[in-house]
C-alpha cells in the first residue's frame, strides 16, 4: 500500500504543477482528435512534453524513422510494424470492445474505431500520401495496400503494393499487413529525407495513467476514472461506465494504457511488472491476410467481395527468466557477492 500511496502522490504532484497538460485536451470532432493526438510527435514543442530528446536534421543524429518503419511500397523499410493483437485491442468508437465473431466487425474491421488507431496504425485502406514515381501509375491516389492479393474480373490477380510481393519492393515490408503511422511525418518524404524526431520519453497522459493505476490499487476508484477519462475525451472516446468494479476498472484502464501509448515501449515492462507477459507474449504473433476483388486495381471505390483472414506470422514463447533481465558479466566480475539472476 505504502508503494502505490508513494506513487499516487508522486503523479498527483506532478498533476498540480500547472505547468504540464494533455496537448489540446477538447476535440471537437473524432477527425479532430484523431489529428491532435498524431500531432503530440510531430509538434516540436508542447505542453504535455516532460521529458523529450529532440533528434536534429542539423546534428544528424536522427533515426530516420519515417524510412524505417514507413511502407516498403513508398520505398521505405517497414521495420517495425504492429500486429494483429495491437489492433484488435482499439476499441470501437462507442467504447466497446472490437470482435472478430461479431459479423458487424469482421466485415468492415478498421470503420468505426478509436481515434488514435487512424493515428497510430496504417492498414489496408489507410489514406496516405502520394507514391513515388514509380508507384503512382498503380496507385495514383496514395492508399495504403495491404492485401494479399486482388482478382480482377478476367481472374487476373495481384498483390498489393505495400507487401512483401509488391512490385515496387518485394524483398521488405510487413509480415502482418500493418505499418506504423505515429511518429512519421506526412509532410517529409522519407525516401530522400529526414525528419526532425522530438522522442517523448515522458508525457503528461503517462502521468495521469500512473495516477490512476495507483488509484485503482488503492481502492480509490473514482480518482482513477476520473484521470482515464480525461484522456479519452483528448481521444473523442466516451467515459468509462460507472460503477466499474476494482477488477473490471484495472481491465480497461491496462487497455487503454495500451492504446494511449501505444509504440512507445511501455508495453514490455508494463506486462513483467503485472506480471502477466505468458497470457501476452506466449502466443505466436498474428497478422491479417486480406483478399478482395475488383473491376478497377487503380480504382479504390470498386473494390468489393472483401475477406479477412487472422493468421500466425511468427513463433513466440515467453521464458519467466525475462522478467529479471542479467547482470553483466563485467559487473559479476568486479563484485564476487553479487549473483546472477535466475535462468542465465
Amino acid at each position: 500500500i505504502a508503494m502505490w500511496r508513494a506513487a499516487q502522490d508522486a503523479a498527483r504532484e506532478v498533476m498540480e504543477l500547472g505547468v504540464y497538460d494533455l496537448f489540446r485536451p477538447n476535440p471537437a470532432s473524432p477527425e479532430e482528435a484523431t489529428q491532435n493526438y498524431g500531432d503530440i510527435w510531430l509538434e516540436k514543442v508542447n505542453e504535455e512534453q516532460i521529458f523529450v530528446r529532440y533528434f536534429l536534421k542539423t546534428r544528424g543524429d536522427i533515426p530516420n524513422v519515417g524510412r524505417y518503419a514507413g511502407p516498403n511500397g513508398y520505398r521505405n523499410w517497414g521495420s517495425n510494424t504492429p500486429t494483429q493483437s495491437l489492433v484488435d485491442a482499439y476499441r470501437m468508437s462507442d467504447g466497446s470492445a472490437f470482435d472478430w465473431s461479431n459479423p458487424e466487425h469482421a466485415s468492415a474491421p478498421y470503420e468505426n474505431r478509436d481515434p488514435r488507431f487512424y493515428a497510430s496504425i496504417q492498414y489496408d485502406g489507410a489514406p496516405w500520401v502520394t507514391r513515388p514515381a514509380d508507384g503512382s501509375n498503380l496507385d495514383p491516389v496514395g492508399v495504403i495496400q495491404t492485401f494479399t492479393e486482388l482478382t480482377l474480373p478476367d481472374g487476373t490477380t495481384m498483390p498489393g503494393l505495400d507487401t512483401r510481393n509488391g512490385p515496387i519492393e518485394a524483398w521488405n515490408g510487413t509480415y502482418a499487413g500493418y505499418y506504423m503511422r505515429k511518429f512519421i511525418d506526412p509532410a517529409v518524404d522519407h525516401q530522400f529525407e529526414m525528419q526532425d524526431v522530438p522522442w517523448i520519453f515522458i508525457r503528461y497522459a503517462e502521468v495521469l495513467l500512473n495516477y490512476a493505476e495507483a488509484s485503482i490499487e488503492l481502492g480509490e476508484l473514482q480518482e482513477a476514472t476520473a484521470a482515464i477519462n480525461q484522456i479519452r475525451r483528448r481521444a473523442a472516446m466516451p467515459d468509462l461506465p460507472a460503477g466499474l468494479s476494482a477488477q473490471q476498472l484495472r481491465e480497461e484502464y491496462r487497455n487503454e494504457r495500451r492504446i494511449e501509448l501505444a509504440l512507445e515501449e511501455h508495453r514490455f515492462f508494463d506486462a513483467r511488472r503485472w506480471m502477466i507477459a505468458p497470457q501476452l507474449f506466449g502466443e505466436n504473433a498474428q497478422g491479417i491476410d486480406i483478399r478482395v476483388k475488383a473491376t478497377d486495381h487503380r480504382d479504390r471505390s470498386t473494390y468489393y467481395d472483401y475477406t479477412y483472414k487472422v493468421i500466425d506470422i511468427q513463433e513466440r514463447a515467453w521464458d519467466d527468466k525475462l522478467y529479471f533481465m542479467p547482470i553483466h558479466r563485467d559487473e559479476i566480475n568486479r563484485n564476487s557477492l553479487l549473483v546472477q539472476n535466475p535462468g542465465y
